[in-house]
């Protein structure tokens, strides 16, 4: 609890992170991640707990969401944002976890979809608009398959890509991070000469054989520069003909007449400079569309705290505080003209051209002993979520903890454990001898660390 002006602000609100995942045993683990602002001023996601679902409609995704928070003793009414991935359960506007959710703790907590889903899911709709694209990253995913799914072919592959440098071992396609998709576009082209061998002494060996066989106002700057990217790309036509040359070139090399071929196979005779400005088209019209409506969920927020500062009014900040749940703020004690004012102050301390968002934060730390509402408004703004990045890397801990040979430990046990996994900076910290002495004189000697 911080002090001030003979005022209480209670800086515990948070932003609660949800996802789900099958574990080993089939069942659906439910991880509960916070963000908050420390008493440091720095922003942080913990995972709170992980619980097991029975029930994946909206309504029982939020009641155990809600239940976890009970559980913990977090006060409900001082959650500000929810986030979570686009799927119908979570983010539907009727029936979704987030409209229950809001139900459930009696106040509207705002939602913010996790963006790297959103960029992933445009980037997929942008590689299915041209029919060539589409099939590229089918071609991908059956190279990984084909190798993957014999020891033989694989070690026939492992031997060919020995001899050439800086190539790279074939990755699998991933459904929800493009970023794995990159890294085999990457994987293929450094080693393409020995798949190509590979294939070929595969194909030879058969006719022996058989003769058969990626803070909401730094993420909104983010996806701003992303679209000027791709506009920049789009614009281009020197970089884009250097592009298409290069494929052309590394076609010939392996005796392929990419013009020839193209001409055999597709009908629409579109180029395939054209078909490389649907990806474009598409993805600058879905990021641009995602960008407005991100952008418009937390407006009030983001045309204060966007830097450089600049000079706000009372109006302004009523909405802006308006986003949060009344507990949080404290509606009838709060002065909006004085926070006007003192957000006036800060900006004056905040003129580096440099300057990003978490300086901001920072600097209102320093200061918060004299302009306590500016450093209210900070903290407060810096619980809104931009990814539920923090859910998802648990998951990758859950298959650590529960696998095949630990597939029937109780979820409070595996609660326990991924907590102890996935804080490790905390529990690095704790002094073992003073825990293990607790557990000594204790007659109930189970307790929760």
């Amino acid at each position: 609890m911080y002090q001030a002006r003979n005022h209480n602000f209670d800086l515990t609100t948070h932003i609660d992170l949800a996802d789900t995942t099958p574990d080993v045993s089939l069942k659906d683990q439910l991880s509960v991640c916070l963000r908050y602002v420390d008493q440091g001023g720095s922003p942080n996601e913990r995972l709170l707990d992980v619980v097991e679902v029975t029930d994946k409609t909206g309504y029982g995704l939020a009641k155990s969401i809600y239940e976890t928070l009970i559980k913990h003793k977090l006060k409900t009414g001082n959650v500000a944002f929810q986030s979570y991935d686009c799927a119908n359960s979570m983010s539907g506007v009727n029936k979704g976890a987030q409209r229950c959710f809001s139900e459930l703790v009696g106040h509207t907590v705002p939602y913010i979809p996790c963006q790297a889903h959103r960029l992933n899911t445009f980037l997929e709709h942008g590689c299915k608009a041209s029919h060539i694209i589409g099939n590229f990253i089918d071609i991908l995913e059956n190279i990984y398959v084909f190798f993957s799914a014999s020891t033989k072919r694989s070690s026939n592959l492992m031997e060919r890509m020995e001899k050439i440098e800086g190539s790279l071992k074939l990755k699998n396609l991933s459904k929800t991070r493009w970023t794995a998709r990159a890294e085999s576009i990457k994987a293929v082209w450094t080693s393409l000469e020995a798949i190509v061998d590979t294939l070929e002494y595969i194909n030879n060996s058969n006719k022996s054989l058989e003769a058969k066989e990626l803070n909401v106002c730094d993420a909104a700057a983010l996806i701003k520069s992303t679209i000027s990217s791709l506009q920049k790309i789009r614009s281009e036509t020197e970089n884009m003909n250097n592009l298409i040359n290069s494929a052309k070139i590394t076609a010939q090399s392996f005796g392929v007449d990419s013009e020839a071929d193209f001409n055999r196979y597709h009908r629409t005779r579109k180029r395939p400079k054209q078909q490389f400005n649907l990806v474009l088209d598409t993805l600058i019209n879905l990021t641009s569309s995602n960008l407005n409506v991100f952008v418009e969920t937390i407006q009030p927020i983001y045309k204060i705290l966007s830097v450089p500062l600049k000079v706000n009014t009372s109006q302004d900040f009523s909405e802006a505080f308006s986003l949060f749940s009344p507990m949080s703020v404290g509606a009838k004690l709060l002065d909006y003209d004085t926070a006007a004012a003192e957000w006036e102050i800060l900006g004056h301390q905040c003129v580096n051209e440099n300057l990003k968002c978490l300086d901001v934060l920072q600097k209102s730390e320093e200061v918060k002993h004299i302009l306590p509402w500016a450093n209210w408004f900070c903290r407060l703004s810096f619980t809104s979520p931009v990814t539920t990045a923090s859910s998802e890397r648990t998951f990758s801990k859950l298959k650590l903890i529960k696998h095949n040979l630990r597939s029937t430990m109780t979820s409070n046990r595996l609660s326990s454990l991924m907590i102890l996994s996935c804080e490790k900076d905390i529990v690095d910290k704790l002094d073992i001898d003073s825990v293990v002495a607790k557990w000594s004189l204790a007659k109930q000697r189970r307790i929760h660390i």
